[in-house]
């Protein structure tokens, strides 16, 4: 194997196990953060690369402050995703012929649900991001990786060394 596909191969193992881990610590919603993650073979080398702009958020969180634009909308499909149950919240209001409900009961309390999710994350960021976040999605991952593909590199160039010995 060349020193390319020795990375390409490491890299492409360490994906996986990332995209497993993201899985099995439950941290998954909607599965785009698993599937944004591909090995490219270039000239120059071997990247990783994640078309998520927050990925790293999965193992930091999120810190309270400025949101982007539609984050109560960001909120509400992950609750779908993740198959939350939000408390319904029936009008205290009566249906009449001056008044009717913009929403049905369940869209209501949905969009309720979201933005008291996204005011809290506004004021004190995410409960990842309070506990200190955590290292068990891809960081012990790269570093394990590293450790495997200098080992692997270091084996691949050893075997090519010729050794000019006279007997």
């Amino acid at each position: 194997m060349t020193e390319k596909e020795i990375v390409k191969d490491e890299l492409t193992q360490m994906v996986a196990r990332i995209a497993n881990n993201l899985d099995s610590t439950g941290t998954s919603a909607s599965g785009r953060t698993a599937k944004s993650m591909f090995v490219e073979e270039t000239e120059f080398g071997v990247i990783l690369w994640t078309s998520r702009r927050y990925f790293k958020g999965v193992e930091i969180g999120r810190g309270p402050g400025g949101v982007p634009k539609g984050f109560n909308a960001i909120i509400k499909q992950w609750i779908l995703d993740k198959g939350i149950a939000v408390t319904q919240l029936p009008y205290k209001r009566k249906p009449s012929s001056k008044w009717q409900p913009k929403y049905s009961v369940p869209e209501r309390s949905l969009i309720m649900a979201a933005g008291a999710i996204a005011s809290n994350i506004k004021s004190k960021g995410t409960g990842l991001h309070q506990r200190g976040g955590r290292s068990d999605i891809y960081s012990q991952e790269i570093d394990t990786t590293v450790g495997i593909i200098k080992k692997r590199l270091a084996a691949e160039v050893i075997s090519q060394i010729k050794l000019n010995i006279k007997k």
